[in-house]
């Protein structure tokens, strides 16, 4: 497990990320544990110990502060002679292998990525617990600009996406992930819902073609593809 590994300036008990990677174990216990209750209730099947947890089944179970932590000074090298020993900043182009898009210094990166994921594990948190999605502000005071700071957390997660791996981003892109979270986040869209967004006016021949698909569309509850112009359009029921 890579984080026995690693060296910090702190002692390990200490370390919040150290600490999370525990709690997780400690999570994977638990329900192993309850699962265990279940199956042997009533029967006199015997105990079995808990597994040895594999470094991708920790990994999973950790909390999303784990990957803030991590970045913490404590695992930063003190001085270059220990380089090799520390997480920071001999890794840092190997996790961010584009981190050069955020800042092309070495020395100021980590902080800022330290700052954009605090700020989207808060908004994710506030997301969580049923609060506006929107950011409450003086310069906010209409749909447009409530829907604006959404718009800025998804470009803040794009960004950080594509400092870890442009691959992994342009997959995202190719399945139109962000392209659809803008489109869901604009007041055209919101005007559907508000019932107040125009319709479109279809002659006659055009309902012909569409009729059949929209009939599709409704009555399977899916949504109809097809290609035109290598892209791909759908027709849904909005309501």
């Amino acid at each position: 497990m890579w984080w026995e590994k690693i060296h910090s300036n702190k002692v390990c008990d200490e370390c919040h990320f150290h600490k999370n990677i525990e709690k997780a174990k400690d999570c994977l216990n638990r329900e192993w544990r309850k699962k265990e209750m279940r199956r042997r209730r009533g029967t006199r099947a015997p105990a079995q110990p808990v597994p040895d947890w594999t470094h991708d089944q920790i990994i999973a179970s950790t909390d999303f502060s784990t990957w803030h932590y991590v970045l913490n000074n404590e695992y930063n090298t003190p001085a270059p002679r220990e380089n090799p020993l520390y997480l920071w900043p001999k890794s840092l182009s190997k996790v961010f292998k584009n981190y050069a898009r955020i800042n092309t210094n070495p020395q100021k990166v980590r902080k800022e990525l330290i700052d954009i994921i605090f700020e989207l594990r808060e908004y994710r948190n506030r997301i969580s617990h049923h609060e506006p999605i929107w950011v409450k502000a003086p310069n906010v005071n209409d749909a447009r600009t409530a829907i604006d700071t959404i718009r800025v957390k998804i470009n803040k997660i794009e960004l950080v996406i594509e400092a870890l791996d442009i691959n992994l981003l342009n997959v995202m892109r190719k399945v139109g992930l962000f392209e659809n979270a803008r489109r869901v986040c604009s007041v055209e869209e919101l005007d559907i819902y508000r019932y107040i967004k125009p319709y479109c006016a279809l002659s006659p021949e055009q309902i012909s073609v569409i009729e059949q698909h929209c009939r599709d569309a409704k009555e399977k509850n899916e949504t109809i593809i097809w290609e035109h112009n290598a892209a791909v359009y759908g027709l849904r029921t909005v309501r």
